[in-house]
């Protein structure tokens, strides 16, 4: 589930992650999935093996004393009907918690990456105060809603213990009438306490599905926002185009109704150069995201090589066109796989693809000496404190050359 639900996410629209917080997508994976993954674990034994052990004892009773035996099973009925009408309040209250819980993670997420603003402008109480709002509200959800899945196991427990109080009363009657034995009172009601224990366990699984079912659909629910535009092209390599762009009339819409394009046409021939000049939030990065194909335009058309970008998939976008972010994002890992992210991309997950060669070390020496970070690579690396262990590999390197 996380592995289906991870490459769907990636898919998603930016418009969706700026409305976003992370956290509340860290949630959704490690806690609200978690659930559903803890019933899968249950789903199967546990159910078969109580229900054969209550159908056992159920026969075994009614071959002991069938009156004893309808007696004793005309409690069970009722439990299942009670126990649905506390299972639905468990849900309301478990629906409230999973929301409230992605909050929570979002707020906490949010202040460690603000933490920078948050000390420069010595703003403690107030996070503290937002921060404390949504641990109270989620402890009072969290207490209604044990208080609500204890009442099923408390209901539950009285039922099953009400049956051998009346099996008491009742059994201990018909003994003293002569009309049952001592020995197959006690023989029933030593049948009886064994109804106990899978009768709890299905109980346990019902709680787990009902909660496992909630969390599952609120997030399913969450995430259920379809891709704009395909991702891999299909039976066919990406296009190689040229480097015409075209944009005829073009204009786009943001979600919340505010024009940021208007009608916009250019042509730029392959090879030549343009720059856009204008107040910030005047659409310069809007138009460039509609060319690389992060925004879905409203209207008009854009071109590359003759190919409308919106009839493009991602990976021709990506063989094509190429992105600088005004903030760019550093991944985990080495300068060379950051460096690298691109071209490894590119590869795609075909095994036609993955034959490509990869830039070598003067190439990508040579790259970030044009772009000029090359004197940044050099002294990161000469203020570096290498381990032990690297510093032998890399004296072993050194006496190679």
């Amino acid at each position: 589930m996380r592995k289906d639900l991870y490459r769907h996410v990636l898919t998603l629209p930016l418009g969706f992650f700026r409305k976003t917080q992370p956290g509340m997508v860290v949630q959704s994976f490690v806690s609200e999935l978690a659930t559903a993954g803890d019933f899968v674990g249950m789903a199967v034994a546990i159910p078969i093996t109580s229900i054969l052990s209550l159908v056992a004892f159920t026969v075994y009773l009614l071959w002991l004393n069938p009156i004893l035996a309808v007696v004793s099973l005309a409690i069970y009925p009722v439990t299942v009907l009670v126990l649905p009408k506390l299972q639905r309040r468990v849900n309301m209250e478990n629906k409230k918690r999973v929301d409230v819980s992605r909050d929570f993670s979002g707020k906490l997420a949010e202040a460690i990456s603000g933490i920078h603003e948050i000390q420069a402008n010595a703003a403690h109480h107030l996070e503290n105060s937002k921060f404390e709002f949504l641990v109270n509200k989620l402890q009072k959800i969290r207490i209604t809603w044990n208080l609500y899945r204890q009442g099923i196991k408390v209901s539950s427990n009285f039922f099953t213990n009400f049956s051998p109080f009346i099996i008491f009363l009742l059994g201990g009657y018909l003994t003293i009438k002569g009309r049952l034995e001592l020995g197959a009172l006690v023989a029933f009601l030593s049948a009886q306490e064994k109804l106990f224990d899978p009768w709890s366990e299905l109980i346990d699984v019902y709680q787990a599905y009902q909660e496992a079912s909630v969390s599952y659909q609120r997030t399913m629910q969450y995430f259920d926002v379809a891709p704009e535009f395909s991702i891999e092209p299909e039976d066919r390599r990406p296009y190689q185009l040229d480097g015409n762009i075209e944009v005829k009339n073009l204009s786009f819409i943001t979600e919340d109704g505010v024009q940021l394009l208007d009608d916009v046409n250019f042509s730029l021939p392959a090879g030549s150069q343009l720059a856009l000049i204008g107040f910030s939030g005047s659409g310069k990065s809007t138009l460039a995201n509609c060319i690389g194909q992060l925004y879905k335009y409203a209207k008009g058309h854009i071109h590359v090589g003759n190919q409308e970008v919106d009839d493009l998939t991602k990976r021709d976008i990506a063989w094509n066109v190429g992105i600088v972010s005004q903030t760019p994002f550093i991944f985990d890992g080495t300068i060379e796989d950051n460096l690298l992210y691109g071209c490894t991309s590119r590869m795609g997950e075909k095994e036609i693809d993955r034959s490509l060669p990869l830039p070598d070390l003067d190439q990508m020496i040579e790259t970030i000496e044009q772009i000029g970070l090359l004197p940044d690579v050099l002294r990161f690396g000469l203020n570096s404190v290498l381990g032990s262990q690297t510093e032998r590999s890399v004296v072993r390197i050194c006496g190679i050359f």
